[in-house]
């Protein structure tokens, strides 16, 4: 049985990945210094080089079989491989969108533009469709289906998101 506070953190990760970036559109219009282009054009990065770019490194560098890379296990390189794939391709695609579609785009309001349109894309997609997620995975435990619709999943992989769902709470105590 899922907790309800977890339940209710489920449903907060939800509501906070969905309307952060809509408040800010909102905010930044009504002050003047949204820039519709610059937004898309954040979106664009973060989608290009966060997710297809680096995915595609990811797939080449880490080891499908768990969290390490396929030349080591160590996790302080896994961690630092990570870090350092993130700042290469998503800064890298901020510098290239600025030096070639935002070139004129130099003011304080497009840089925040940009910022929302890759920070608002990755809250959303991360952050709102794993929520999504979590919560048919927890109504699949309530309900007594989680097994049999996984199936296609290894056991032990089963039995460590289940526990993972079940045990992470919202707030503890």
């Amino acid at each position: 049985m899922i907790a309800s506070a977890s339940l209710a953190g489920i449903g907060f990760q939800f509501c906070i990945s969905l309307l952060l970036p809509v408040v800010l559109i909102i905010d930044c219009r009504r002050k003047g210094i949204f820039s519709w282009k610059a937004f898309w054009a954040g979106a664009a990065v973060f989608i290009l080089f966060a997710q297809v770019l680096e995915g595609a490194l990811h797939a080449f560098m880490i080891d499908p079989a768990g969290p390490s890379l396929k030349m080591t296990d160590h996790p302080l390189f896994y961690a630092l491989y990570g870090g350092l794939a993130a700042a290469l391709f998503e800064e890298l695609g901020r510098y290239l969108i600025f030096l070639l579609l935002l070139k004129r785009s130099r003011q304080f309001g497009d840089g925040v533009s940009l910022g929302i349109g890759h920070g608002g894309v990755e809250a959303v997609l991360v952050g709102a469709f794993r929520a999504v997620t979590a919560f048919i995975y927890a109504m699949m435990i309530d309900n007594g289906t989680f097994e049999t619709n996984l199936s296609v999943l290894p056991p032990k992989q089963i039995s460590q998101l289940k526990t993972q769902i079940m045990e992470t709470g919202f707030c503890r105590t």
